[in-house]
């Protein structure tokens, strides 16, 4: 699999936090609601918390 301007996160939590969401990411694509989507994928750091964001074209 390519990936594109993706910046792994330097901690093993971390890591781990975003192995999960890109796997629900993957999971979301399988899904009929999610075909009108975008597939960029925002993980952003709020204290110890990723926050994730689906862009809508």
């Amino acid at each position: 699999m390519k990936q594109q301007g993706t910046t792994l996160p330097a901690n093993n939590h971390d890591l781990k936090q975003y192995a999960f969401f890109a796997e629900m990411l993957s999971s979301l694509k399988k899904q009929k609601w999610r075909k009108g989507m975008s597939e960029s994928l925002h993980l952003t750091r709020n204290g110890s918390i990723l926050e994730i964001t689906l862009d809508r074209p």
